[in-house]
């Protein structure tokens, strides 16, 4: 094939670009089938040329990371927030910001669905969580 592309890949596998990304991902909600036969295409012809995987078993591309802020019109967090959005993008991270309106149980609610979707990271500005919860979270 050449230079292969994911769409190149999803026509070989009879599958959508969606799916060879979640292969691509090691994202568990496909079946052994389905996996098995965009390996196999991959195997064949190579990882699409938009993936560069450096490392077995991680994914091809970072996932995002998430950060939690207790109030995001507290003047206080502008500057962290823009150190956190500096530092992701030279870093290659997509980052995602979420205000938790100082409210714990929506606190631990962002955090348990960061976790649950295997974001890259998480920084959680808290004055609330206790810091043993916290740690047990990750």
């Amino acid at each position: 094939m050449g230079s292969v592309t994911i769409k190149d890949v999803a026509k070989a596998a009879g599958v959508s670009i969606q799916t060879v990304s979640r292969v691509i991902n090691n994202k568990k909600e496909l079946t052994q089938e389905t996996r098995g036969r965009v390996l196999q295409v991959i195997d064949q012809n190579g990882l699409p040329a938009q993936y560069s995987c450096p490392q077995p078993g991680q994914p091809a591309f970072p996932l995002p990371l998430g950060y939690t802020i207790p109030d995001i019109v507290n003047p206080f967090f502008a500057e962290i927030v823009l150190g956190i959005q500096e530092k992701a993008q030279e870093l290659g991270y997509i980052a995602l910001q979420i205000s938790t309106t100082e409210n714990l149980d929506q606190e631990r609610q962002i955090l348990n669905r960061l976790e649950e979707n295997q974001v890259s990271g998480v920084i959680s500005i808290s004055s609330r969580l206790p810091e043993d919860e916290l740690v047990s979270l990750f």
